[in-house]
């Protein structure tokens, strides 16, 4: 059975309602964390890699609207499949980290410490792997003789693979902003 790492950060509080039932809830009990560079800082940088993830979907979900022969390649088609993996990781940070406000608990501290800079990582890391695999694919064209003028869904293949590489490499850059420190409160 799973173990929750972080239930020695909470206690039970008991308390009665209005009409004298018990309700019960919980309280954060741990350390105090705080975001490094300021909880305004945090903010604003926030905002900006969420119009980055809705860019890097739109990069995504841009790329695969043509069609192309670079997504009949599984050497291409594969790594920009899983793309969407570390997107959707993104876009769920985002969204946490858009509600958090400070003192934060441990909990939000592992999850952009440790979760964050990850799935950005992967995600340029992936879009390179597709983007590489595409080039060689035009490549071999290239050298087979079969090189002609590329398709609208080839050109919009490579802009959205590295519209993702960029975004994933400006989001890897900002997980300094997202940094969560444990302070003495």
């Amino acid at each position: 059975m799973a173990k929750n790492p972080y239930g020695r950060d909470y206690r039970l509080v008991e308390s009665f309602s209005e009409k004298g039932r018990v309700k019960t809830s919980y309280e954060y009990i741990g350390e105090p964390c705080f975001f490094r560079a300021g909880e305004e800082t945090a903010r604003k940088k926030a905002f900006q890699c969420t119009l980055l993830t809705a860019a890097a979907w739109i990069c995504y979900i841009g790329a695969m609207f043509f069609e192309s022969a670079s997504m009949h390649r599984l050497y291409v088609a594969l790594p920009f499949a899983f793309c969407g993996v570390p997107l959707a990781l993104l876009t769920g940070h985002m969204m946490a980290l858009r509600g958090m406000r400070e003192p934060l608990e441990r909990r939000h501290m592992d999850r952009m410490n440790n979760k964050f800079p990850p799935a950005a990582m992967f995600l340029t890391l992936f879009a390179l792997f597709a983007l590489a695999g595409e080039g060689i694919g035009l490549a071999v064209s290239a050298f087979s003789g079969n090189a002609g003028q590329l398709s609208s869904g080839e050109i919009v293949f490579l802009i959205g693979c590295t519209g993702l590489v960029l975004c994933g490499a400006r989001l890897f850059m900002a997980r300094t902003h997202f940094v969560i420190i444990r302070r003495d409160a």
